[in-house]
């Protein structure tokens, strides 16, 4: 006689489920533990079950190369980022220059200095 059971997921694995209310499948992976403690999780949705398993791959990729691809993340904070630890081999110079040129841009008449 075989078993039909279901099998149950190990720890870290991503969960896959259908949400009737949007008539689509959901996956849902574990990303870690914000300040407060609670759980923080990346969610993708498709018609099938092999789309999800195909995003969710995508975002398990951009999560080890450390990349920030939130609906919150702003073209300032790339930019920040990208400062930080973006420029290696470049001279102190060229650093203290790029920031000095991106703070300007955050003024509150950015539009007109941002690109001098």
């Amino acid at each position: 006689m075989t078993d039909n059971t279901a099998r149950r997921r190990g720890h870290g694995e991503d969960a896959i489920y259908f949400d009737a209310a949007k008539n689509r499948y959901v996956g849902a992976i574990s990303v870690g533990f914000g300040p407060g403690g609670k759980r923080i999780r990346r969610k993708v949705s498709g018609r099938t079950k092999a789309e999800v398993r195909d995003k969710l791959k995508a975002v398990h990729n951009e999560l080890d190369r450390g990349l920030h691809t939130s609906a919150t993340y702003t073209v300032r904070q790339a930019v920040d980022d990208w400062l930080e630890g973006g420029l290696p081999g470049r001279s102190e110079r060229t650093r203290s220059i790029y920031e000095r040129r991106s703070s300007r841009c955050w003024s509150t008449s950015a539009s007109s200095r941002c690109g001098n």
